[in-house]
């Protein structure tokens, strides 16, 4: 497919929007570009069959010291990082530079339908070893994994890591679940890699943030 034009948001001066070669410059926020590819048309004759239409390719920048930026490829609910080597290097070099926050974030908030993001095993190892942290940005919240939360994390896994959080449907729990939940959202947070599921981090810190809009008569300490 020929790339039509690139769109983005929170700002940054571009060059020409319209060449598959362009220059950005960043903000002090966070951005996120999109490559546009036309979808081809439909075939003739017989039944008149439709066109396939060719994936959106979206490149997320953390604003670490400048951004690095980590293409993906999203497959249903779940946003594939693509996360070779090299950029794995440059996501530890801006994390524990002079401004750097020891910490590597992905910010996936700006895509649409993604509950989950997969990322190599080999990558969670890196930042591990480098003593980084990492951060999954995603619509429904965040999960924060301090550097050995990660390695332990790292020897545990066959496959790519996988963490995903969604909301569930209350009709899911049963009686007491659901008068224990009351109006409050129910989520589903895990970590994965392959079909194991990993729950012993070694004494490692997770955080989770998960956004929520007070109602009449709550608190925010309970």
């Amino acid at each position: 497919a020929t790339l039509s034009g690139w769109d983005s948001s929170g700002g940054g001066a571009y060059g020409n929007i319209n060449s598959a070669s362009s220059t950005c410059t960043m903000p002090a926020g966070n951005v996120t570009l999109t490559a546009s590819f036309p979808c081809p048309g439909g075939g003739t004759g017989g039944g008149g069959g439709g066109g396939t239409t060719t994936p959106t390719q979206t490149d997320t920048i953390p604003a670490q010291g400048g951004g690095v930026k980590g293409a993906y490829t999203q497959t249903n609910g779940t946003a594939a990082l693509e996360l070779p080597d090299s950029t794995v290097n440059e996501i530890i070099e801006e994390a524990t530079g002079t401004y750097g926050t020891q910490e590597a974030v992905f910010d996936l908030t700006m895509v649409d339908d993604v509950t989950a993001a997969e990322l190599p095993a080999a990558a969670i190892e890196k930042l591990a070893d480098a003593g980084v942290g990492m951060e999954i940005k995603l619509p429904q919240g965040s999960v924060i994994m301090a550097s050995d939360t990660l390695a332990s994390i790292g020897t545990q896994a066959d496959s790519n890591i996988t963490v995903s959080i969604t909301e569930l449907d209350k009709s899911e729990l049963n009686t007491r679940q659901q008068a224990a939940v009351g109006n409050a959202p129910v989520f589903d947070i895990s970590i994965q890699s392959g079909s194991k599921y990993i729950t012993e981090f070694s004494g490692g810190l997770v955080t989770i943030a998960l956004p929520y809009a007070l109602k009449e008569g709550e608190a925010s300490n309970g």
